[in-house]
């Protein structure tokens, strides 16, 4: 991770007087950079990013992935992966057939490359997730954990200058 998050941490730490809920939002946010590193390197090996294997993820479920359907199934925006579609179409792992019915409209396919990346990124996505939690606390008293933290924000904790926003 970046020196400088670091350092920042250290700093905003110190002028809470290292609280420990702070210290644990900060853990959380520490944490969550070095996975997001890690991750983009584990997928930049294979030309990708999180967002084109979630696509290819996406397509690999149907036959028929259209572009509004891969946008609301990843909640992301048509624009969004326009973007990520045209990273993948260059790299040979999707590509665009017109709609039947709607020559206007085209569905998205995996191509055998875009099927064999699938086929063996899935496992090692897998394996390195379940690396990344291995010897820490129960799994499901983090992901409880986790989830309190989301609660806590989404039911009004401040998030402008101290005061709850409205």
């Amino acid at each position: 991770m970046n020196k400088g998050v670091v350092v920042k941490h250290d700093f905003l730490l110190a002028h809470v007087d290292h609280d420990e809920s702070a210290q644990v939002v900060m853990a959380v946010l520490s944490a969550a950079r070095r996975i997001d590193d890690a991750c983009a390197h584990l997928l930049a090996r294979h030309g990708l990013s999180e967002g084109r294997f979630a696509v290819l993820l996406a397509v690999s479920e149907r036959d028929d992935a259209s572009p509004g359907w891969i946008a609301e199934r990843l909640g992301v925006t048509r624009a969004t992966v326009t973007g990520l579609l045209e990273g993948l179409v260059k790299s040979d792992f999707v590509v665009r057939m017109a709609a039947p019915g709607d020559r206007r409209s085209h569905n998205i396919k995996l191509t055998e490359a875009g099927v064999a990346v699938v086929k063996e990124l899935v496992p090692v996505y897998k394996e390195w997730l379940r690396q990344i939690a291995d010897k820490v606390a129960t799994p499901q008293d983090i992901i409880s954990s986790l989830e309190q933290l989301r609660h806590n924000l989404r039911s009004g904790a401040p998030t402008k200058g101290g005061h709850e926003s409205s």
